[in-house]
């Protein structure tokens, strides 16, 4: 007796991609199925059907940048690197600009001047590591936090 399979449905969009429409995506998005007894990312088994095997290390890329794409002309075999490098060529990598550190970053529980505050009395207390305390409390962080600042290993642009 065969388990029934569903088969897979695609629609081709303006640029040649075939997106897979009735598929379960990973956490990253990327389509899911159970392929030869596995579950992985639709692509791989795409590749595998109509290329063959997938050398190990590899990954199977998008030179279209559509996850949910099983269009086998849009793949192609690649590295950890090749897929990074790429990444970083289309503009697709995340950087923090520079004005969203410190207060600015959407989590700091401290304002600029908190920070200044702070290493001006840890200072003036002679480094004492009671006021470290005192310091932690009053701005309601960690000890390891008020250190990290009056070693300028955080909030390094003041």
């Amino acid at each position: 007796m065969s388990k029934h399979k569903r088969p897979l449905n695609w629609i081709i969009t303006e640029k040649e991609c075939h997106e897979i429409i009735n598929c379960k995506l990973n956490n990253s998005q990327y389509p899911r199925i159970i392929y030869k007894g596995m579950v992985m990312n639709i692509s791989r088994a795409i590749w595998d059907q109509v290329y063959g095997p997938i050398p190990p290390r590899l990954y199977v890329l998008h030179s279209c940048d559509n996850k949910k794409c099983i269009n086998p002309e849009h793949l192609f075999l690649g590295t950890q690197e090749d897929n990074m490098n790429d990444m970083i060529r289309k503009g697709r990598h995340r950087t923090r600009p520079a004005n969203r550190c410190g207060e600015n970053s959407g989590t700091a529980k401290l304002k600029n001047e908190d920070v200044l505050f702070i290493r001006k009395h840890y200072k003036l207390y002679n480094y004492n590591h009671s006021n470290k305390f005192q310091l932690a409390l009053k701005f309601n962080v960690s000890k390891s936090c008020i250190t990290q600042i009056v070693t300028h290993t955080r909030w390094k642009h003041i």
